[in-house]
């Protein structure tokens, strides 16, 4: 009976941490999107070569930066378990009040 509590328990917070992980995901990619369009906007307007060097740095970091982003999400959705650990060690005592 425990072990089905347990496994009910897991698939339930997998499924949340699947959810919310998904959510994550997808503002990750809107908010990408935008910044990919506003600083390619920004190179395009401006006329200086190293100024649309410097913009095109900061789009190459910013996909580098999203997809090191999207990879430890995709990672975290994936590895959503419920694993029993010790966080305390020792003995206790109960006795009856006097």
């Amino acid at each position: 009976h425990h072990y089905q509590l347990w496994q009910q328990a897991q698939a339930e917070h997998q499924a949340k941490n699947r959810q919310r992980v998904e959510h994550r995901l997808q503002s990750l990619r809107s908010s990408h999107a935008a910044r990919i369009a506003f600083l390619t906007e920004l190179r395009e307007k401006n006329q200086d070569v190293g100024i649309k060097r410097m913009r095109q740095s900061q789009i190459d970091s910013a996909n580098m930066d999203y997809q090191q982003r999207v990879k430890q999400l995709e990672n975290d959705r994936d590895s959503g378990d419920i694993h029993a650990q010790a966080v305390l060690f020792g003995i206790l005592e109960i006795r009856e009040k006097q």
